[in-house]
Formats: structure tokens, C-alpha cells, sequence
């Protein structure tokens, strides 16, 4: 009979933990449908954080395109900061074939961010980057694919 009060007991601390947590953190609509995507937090420390953080002097990042494909590519590209939930990227860049683009100082260092990167008639590729530290590279290749690399050097 201990052992069962003891589960019992473990099982009610699990699901609040759970319950916390999914509490805490951001909710993304990633839908085409509409331009109104949502991000919302129950922590009121959020923006608190934000606002930290870009008074802290972190280092600024970029986000690098190549294209090695012949062809031209519309690309959009999304970035949320997921810590803070707030969008600090939506474009639109028209990529020529073999060419290469820069988003330049838009995203924080030492930040976790999901990325979303589409190509009209291409792909669509989303990654979470957490603890950024480098410029992120995006590359559309030959094979269809959207690969994703940090840069070294």
C-alpha cells in the first residue's frame, strides 16, 4: 500500500511539472492562411527578458542564402526568438541562380530561435537553433532540399 501512495504521489507532481511547463512556454501558428501568427506566453517575465537582453550587448548574428540551383528562388524566411516569443524576421528575398544574400545583425546571440525557411515550388524547412552562436547558413540545392549550417570561421 506505501508503494501505491508513493506513485500516486509522483504521478500528481509529474503532471503539474508538465502542466507548468507547457504553460510557460510559446504557442506558434505557422499557417499560410494568415498573416496573423500568434505567439503568446503566460509569463509576464518574457518581455522582461527581452528587454534585458538587448540591453546586455549580446552580439548581433546574420542569416546567409546560397543558391546553388540554376534557377531563381522566392525565398521566405521567418525567424521567432522562442525565448521571448517575439518575430525578429519575416522577408521575402528574390535569390538569382548561384547567388547568394545576407540578413544582416537582425537575431541575438546566445538566443533560441525557430527558423522557417520556404521556397515557392521548392521546399519548406523549419529548424529550432537554439543557443545561436554564428551566422546561420541556408542552402537550396540541386536535390530540392534546404540544408541548414552553422558558419565556422
Amino acid at each position: 500500500m506505501p508503494t501505491e501512495m508513493n506513485r500516486r504521489r509522483l504521478l500528481k507532481q509529474g503532471t503539474l511539472v508538465a502542466v507548468s511547463a507547457v504553460s510557460a512556454g510559446c504557442i506558434l501558428n505557422n499557417s499560410d492562411e494568415s498573416d496573423d501568427d500568434t505567439c503568446e506566453t503566460t509569463l509576464d517575465e518574457a518581455q522582461n527578458e527581452t528587454e534585458a537582453s538587448e540591453a546586455s550587448g549580446r552580439a548581433a548574428l546574420d542569416i546567409e542564402l546560397l543558391n546553388q540551383t540554376d534557377s531563381s528562388k522566392e525565398v521566405s524566411i521567418r525567424a521567432v526568438d522562442t525565448d521571448a516569443c517575439e518575430e525578429r524576421i519575416r522577408t521575402d528575398i528574390d535569390l538569382g541562380g548561384h547567388a547568394t544574400a545576407e540578413i544582416n545583425n537582425e537575431l541575438r546571440a546566445r538566443t533560441d530561435y525557430r527558423i522557417n525557411v520556404q521556397v515557392a515550388d521548392y521546399a519548406s524547412e523549419t529548424i529550432d537553433w537554439n543557443d545561436a552562436r554564428r551566422t546561420l547558413v541556408v542552402i537550396l540545392n540541386e536535390s530540392q532540399n534546404i540544408v541548414f549550417a552553422e558558419k565556422i570561421g
